[in-house]
C-alpha cells in the first residue's frame, strides 16, 4: 500500500470487510464515538443534510479491532485480489 495521505483512509465497506462485521456495526461504532470519522470535502451552505463521504483512518480501525496495520493491509490486498 503506498504511503500517501489517501491510502490511510478506508470506506465503511472496507472496514466491515477487514473487521468481519456488518456495515451497520461499523456505523454504530462511528455513532457511539468508538471509531472517529473523517468527512471529505466542504459542507455546502444552507443544506440541512450533510451528505459528504465518510472515511475512517486505518490506524483507528487497527486500534479498535486489535490488529496491526500490516494485518489490515494484507486483508485489504486479499479482498481486492478476490474481486478481480
Amino acid at each position: 500500500m503506498p504511503n500517501t495521505k489517501h491510502a490511510a483512509l478506508l470506506t465503511i465497506q472496507e472496514v466491515a470487510s477487514v473487521a468481519n462485521v456488518s456495515e451497520s456495526t461499523v456505523k454504530r461504532w462511528i455513532a457511539s464515538g468508538e471509531l472517529p470519522r473523517i468527512k471529505l470535502g466542504r459542507r455546502k451552505p444552507n443544506r440541512v443534510r450533510d451528505n459528504r463521504p465518510v472515511r475512517l483512518r486505518i490506524k483507528d480501525v487497527a486500534k479498535l479491532i486489535g490488529a496491526t496495520l500490516e494485518d489490515i493491509q494484507t486483508a485489504l490486498a486479499g479482498t481486492t485480489g478476490a474481486s478481480k
